[in-house]
């Protein structure tokens, strides 16, 4: 299949930039790690992110001037794909719920209304949630983790806390320092690297048109 052998190709390819900004962001696109988690799911990360693809194009043309208002990377959007599948109701076990799966604490520390008795919930709200969490995400990633938004990606799935911890042990804030040297859980771990094959599924689809 195209797309499957597509993959590879971009995974193997190199990430490397010697002068990058926002729109430029140098995504991870190798790596063993990476490499053997897309050969393992590669059936279910391309029927799902197709099946996706549709709800990607339109948000980020609904969304993009978030991205260019904050100077986030763009591809941060592949994190709602992986979240909620684009669904802006959803709610999971845990509380989360919305585009992005805000938690009702980080929410409102966002300065989102979360008042379920009273009917109040902007999580749901796609505008007013995507600002709360590309702020979010940003400040993750270069008030707290040296500019890596892999990191970010980690920390939004394991909690800012427990991240913190993490680059305290390992003496770095590099995300596959971070995964290589088990520092991190593995569902976070997993969810980095669901973030980068979607990505690369749905850069395919944007260059095949």
């Amino acid at each position: 299949m195209r797309v499957m052998f597509l993959i590879s190709l971009l995974l193997f390819s190199s990430s490397s930039f010697a002068v990058y900004n926002y729109k430029t962001y140098p995504w991870t696109k190798g790596g063993y790690e990476l490499v053997r988690y897309s050969k393992m799911n590669k059936h279910s990360i391309v029927r799902n992110a197709r099946a996706v693809y549709p709800e990607y194009k339109r948000y980020q043309i609904v969304l993009r001037p978030l991205f260019d208002k904050y100077k986030v990377p763009p591809e941060v959007l592949t994190l709602a794909a992986i979240e909620s599948g684009f669904k802006d109701s959803i709610k999971s076990h845990a509380g989360a719920k919305g585009l992005w799966q805000l938690m009702p604490k980080t929410a409102r520390s966002l300065g989102l209304k979360v008042d379920v008795k009273n009917g109040i919930d902007e999580r749901t709200d796609v505008l007013k949630s995507s600002d709360a969490a590309i702020r979010y995400i940003k400040w993750l990633a270069e008030d707290k983790f040296g500019g890596d938004y892999e990191t970010a990606i980690i920390a939004y799935n394991s909690g800012i806390g427990n991240t913190t911890k993490s680059v305290i042990r390992a003496k770095s804030s590099n995300a596959w320092a971070l995964i290589e040297g088990a520092y991190v859980p593995r569902e976070s771990s997993l969810h980095l690297m669901k973030f980068l094959t979607y990505l690369s599924v749905f850069n395919y689809l944007d260059n095949k048109g």
